[in-house]
């Protein structure tokens, strides 16, 4: 079950990996399950038959609007950094030097354990903005811990 936000769920019978079948409550917004288990008894036979299938593409395909989402955001980031001038790009290297930015960073790797947030398998060394809104003044939540490999995919760079 998810922290699904959304009001919108309905009654769906679901298939799972050993074939057996579950009744829960599916967003029909994000496709999240909502409910855990309803049990069987609880409703008829015939509403039993008349329940839609759990929908798995509606989860993949509001997830695959919110990776566009965030590559669009990404990319007006990308293209007001790129706009900056070398002035305003000097103070921020300089501020990823100060004390301030070596604080969050440090409290950002203890929050994540230093595990990386992209992959969940490799050690964080490096932290991510992922808003520049704040910059200078973030929120602890607007970053995240990352490997150096994460890192690079996030910001587009291949080897």
């Amino acid at each position: 079950m998810s922290a699904c936000l959304h009001q919108q769920s309905e009654m769906r019978l679901r298939t799972l990996s050993n074939n057996a079948t579950a009744i829960h409550m599916q967003c029909i917004i994000c496709g999240e399950p909502t409910s855990p288990a309803i049990k069987k008894a609880s409703i008829t036979p015939e509403q039993l038959l008349a329940l839609p299938p759990f929908d798995n593409q509606l989860r993949e395909n509001y997830r695959e609007m919110e990776r566009q989402q965030y590559r669009v955001e990404r990319g007006k980031q990308e293209e007001q950094w790129n706009s900056e001038s070398p002035a305003r790009k000097a103070e921020y290297a300089a501020y990823l030097n100060s004390p301030e930015w070596h604080e969050r960073r440090r409290l950002v790797l203890l929050r994540d354990e230093y595990l990386c947030q992209g992959c969940l398998r490799s050690a964080a060394n490096q932290v991510h903005h992922l808003t520049y809104a704040h910059r200078g003044n973030e929120f602890l939540f607007e970053l995240i811990s990352v490997c150096e490999p994460c890192h690079s995919r996030i910001h587009g760079i291949t080897e």
